[in-house]
């Protein structure tokens, strides 16, 4: 993998970074709020462009996910690792990951890298979440990523 390097247009031209906390709105839309939180618009905006109405049932695939980034123009690519092989250097600031750990069950989460840390799309999930309804879902910025990385897409 290649050296930590920012890659948005915002950073390219000197000005603070467009990502933000963006909460998932489903039990398995830590995809889609990443992908919300990437292109700086909403999650509701997101999961009703790329037609994701399944996300109450199933999560996304790394595949779908590259895939839903370049409907807004955003180039990525995915790469499989094992987390002793990867440090947090070694991610760009707009990387997604997914990580894998005891919290998230086993379909593990997905987390973006960003200038400061690692924006959480659910940060308050409890250990084997179910639905918990709408409102109660948090995100937040991680100063330390949280689990074991699985995958990683990363800009190209």
């Amino acid at each position: 993998m290649r050296p930590a390097q920012d890659v948005g247009l915002a950073a390219r031209k000197g000005q603070k970074s467009i990502m933000h906390p963006v909460p998932q709105e489903d039990d398995y839309g830590c995809g889609c709020a990443c992908i919300a939180s990437i292109v700086g618009l909403t999650y509701a905006a997101v999961r009703k462009k790329l037609k994701w109405s399944h996300l109450r049932t199933g999560g996304l695939i790394a595949g779908q996910l590259s895939a839903g980034l370049k409907a807004f123009g955003r180039r990525y690519h995915v790469h499989f690792t094992k987390s002793r092989d990867v440090t947090t250097g070694d991610i760009p600031i707009g990387a997604i990951v997914k990580v894998r750990g005891k919290k998230y069950g086993t379909a593990g989460h997905y987390l973006v890298r960003t200038p400061d840390g690692w924006m959480d799309p659910w940060f308050n999930c409890p250990a084997g979440a179910g639905d918990t309804g709408p409102g109660r879902r948090n995100a937040k910025l991680r100063t330390r990523r949280p689990a074991t990385i699985t995958s990683v897409l990363l800009p190209r």
